[in-house]
């Protein structure tokens, strides 16, 4: 049996883009070199019933959970319990948000070994704002201060959509999150990754943003600098509601795909924009291609990220190729 498991939890709004995720994951992850596991949690019987067969029939691994029996924490949480619900066989966890792509292989990842002492995360955009000038370098800084970190610390600061994690090492981080969260007066505007990133603290590595690239940055002229082999669509809209920039239809198409394969899950699929929604999320998104290509493709922010990519474990330069 593997060692690895790579991991994506979900509830019943996300079990669709959960479902695709790790379906793609076994197009080119054979069972032998990794399980793919769905956590879900609260999922009800309905989708139990449609989402078993599906899995099994792919092998992936689907384990279901009510959310009292995890501590009772929001099933977003869930990352925090892998090391306490996952099989004894798995050692190492790769867990995964839902709403990613994989443009690249992910071999070079899927070998590494993080030690009992750290594991590894990409740092996360808004770390990239620090040191800076300007009100948003301020709120910025305020911000990490109101969560118990530095701003030094908060320069450091990760993304939680990939990790990978040495089970053993993973036990007490999550452990220590969820204390955090559970702490009076403790603020956390971006739920378990505020407190992860307290409770990971001299234990995280960095890793590069080519396993988790957040899209956005393709209107920073960052793609080839990066080679991304995993994409992560890091805020709405989401790619499986339209084709919105910077991602292309073919991107967004991939979701309908998979609708229209699997037939069992097609009814999680999310409901479609109307059009009003739809219209002013296009543009939204290009003048957000505007602003972030004027703040984000040149000066400080460019030039600190090219300086972590040279410095950042895994980075494509070291063997990894893309498809």
């Amino acid at each position: 049996m593997p060692e690895l498991s790579i991991c994506l939890t979900t509830d019943l709004a996300y079990l669709f883009p959960t479902f695709a995720c790790a379906a793609w994951l076994r197009e080119q992850v054979a069972p032998a070199q990794a399980d793919v596991t769905i956590v879900g949690i609260d999922l009800g019987r309905a989708a139990l019933a449609a989402l078993a067969p599906s899995c099994e029939a792919l092998a992936i691994s689907l384990l279901a959970f009510p959310r009292a029996s995890i501590a009772d924490a929001p099933p977003m949480f869930a990352r925090l319990f892998l090391a306490d619900i996952l099989p004894p066989h798995i050692n190492r966890i790769l867990y995964l948000d839902a709403d990613v792509q994989f443009p690249g292989p992910l071999a070079p990842l899927l070998a590494h070994r993080p030690s009992p002492t750290h594991f590894l995360a990409a740092r996360d955009p808004m770390a990239f704002v620090l040191p800076g000038r300007g009100r948003l370098a301020a709120r910025t800084t305020a911000y990490m201060a109101s969560i118990g970190l530095t701003r030094e610390e908060g320069e450091h600061y990760f993304n939680s959509g990939v990790i990978l994690a040495d089970r053993e090492g993973w036990a007490p981080v999550g452990r220590e999150a969820w204390r955090l969260f559970n702490k009076s007066g403790m603020a956390t505007r971006f739920g378990d990754q505020d407190v992860l990133n307290v409770a990971g603290r001299g234990r995280h590595r960095p890793l590069s943003l080519a396993w988790n690239f957040p899209v956005f940055m393709r209107n920073a002229r960052l793609e080839a600098v990066v080679r991304p082999h995993i994409l992560h669509f890091m805020s709405n809209p989401k790619p499986w509601l339209g084709a919105f920039p910077p991602w292309s239809a073919a991107e967004h198409g991939a979701y309908a795909t998979m609708r229209d394969r699997v037939t069992a899950i097609a009814p999680y699929f999310p409901a479609p924009m109307r059009l009003p929604r739809w219209l002013r999320s296009h543009g939204q998104q290009r003048i957000k291609r505007i602003q972030e290509t004027v703040s984000w493709g040149w000066g400080e922010r460019h030039a600190r990220i090219v300086a972590y990519e040279q410095s950042a474990l895994l980075h494509p330069r070291d063997g990894a190729t893309g498809r």
